[in-house]
């Protein structure tokens, strides 16, 4: 509970400091055909994001063991600053994030090695020599996901804030205390970014965004979370599960979740649409 408090309120405090130096080094957003927000707004989000989630890492201890993450996280967050200040290739972007998700790969020894029963008949369908290959194409998808995911005030920070609390439910029936402290971490981070993106009364339109720098950070923190929750990977069996035996296993998270973010996208077009007709 400390760590989560602390990550709220540093990231609240870091993001109010670089959202009054962002406009200094163009780190804003500027509204076009395409963008309806009014005036200039800082694009700091993910910086205060991961600023607190190194200071408090490294506060706990807990960088030591979750390094990999936190250097593929650098190398997207440096990546997404750079393109949201001065433009980047596509091919570059998808090549440098390729990098980063194969440095956590082979640095964090976590990748995917099987798709389970995909294929109707078998029990597993092994990925062997194409574990990497496959990881790194699936987490370059999941993190351009997430960057197209964040188009609307408080959309992309709302959804990983919910795939993070069913993470932490995992972490601690599995009785993963890193995991789960991390988890906390980064969830705390968000929602004291969310005190600026979201539209709250009294406030039209969100005060800072996320950036590509943030939304590149948590596609990548979707990802190595549910492949380091749901795999034993070191010093284990590979393709032990980290909750094999668990009753967990049976709770019909699928239909949850589709049905969660079906709600969440009627609310967020009913709340554009009142807006416009304001």
């Amino acid at each position: 509970m400390t760590t989560l408090i602390l990550a709220i309120a540093l990231t609240a405090f870091l993001v109010e400091v670089a959202r009054r130096l962002a406009p200094a080094i163009g780190l804003v957003d500027a509204p076009d055909q395409r963008k309806a927000h009014k005036g200039e707004i800082p694009l700091v989000g993910g910086i205060g994001i991961y600023a607190a989630l190194l200071i408090v890492t490294a506060y706990t201890g807990l960088i030591a063991e979750h390094w990999p993450f936190i250097v593929s996280g650098t190398l997207l967050v440096l990546i997404g600053m750079l393109d949201d200040v001065f433009g980047m290739s596509p091919v570059i972007r998808l090549l440098l994030q390729a990098a980063s998700v194969l440095f956590l790969c082979i640095a964090g020894n976590v990748y995917l090695s099987d798709l389970g029963g995909i294929i109707p008949g078998t029990s597993e369908f092994k990925l062997g020599i194409m574990s990497i290959p496959f990881t790194v194409f699936a987490g370059v998808g999941i993190i351009n996901a997430f960057n197209m995911s964040d188009g609307v005030d408080g959309l992309c920070g709302t959804l990983t804030l919910f795939a993070l609390f069913g993470f932490g439910i995992v972490a601690y029936i599995a009785g993963m205390q890193s995991e789960l402290l991390m988890v906390g971490i980064l969830g705390g981070a968000l929602i004291g970014f969310l005190m600026f993106n979201l539209r709250l009364p009294g406030r039209q339109q969100a005060a800072v965004f996320l950036g590509d720098a943030g939304s590149y950070l948590l596609g990548l923190s979707v990802l190595y979370f549910a492949m380091k929750l749901s795999r034993r990977i070191l010093g284990e069996k590979d393709g032990e599960t980290a909750f094999d035996d668990l009753p967990f296993k049976k709770v019909p998270f699928k239909p949850f979740s589709r049905k969660v973010a079906d709600l969440m996208t009627r609310w967020w077009a009913w709340r554009d649409e009142r807006d416009l007709m304001r």
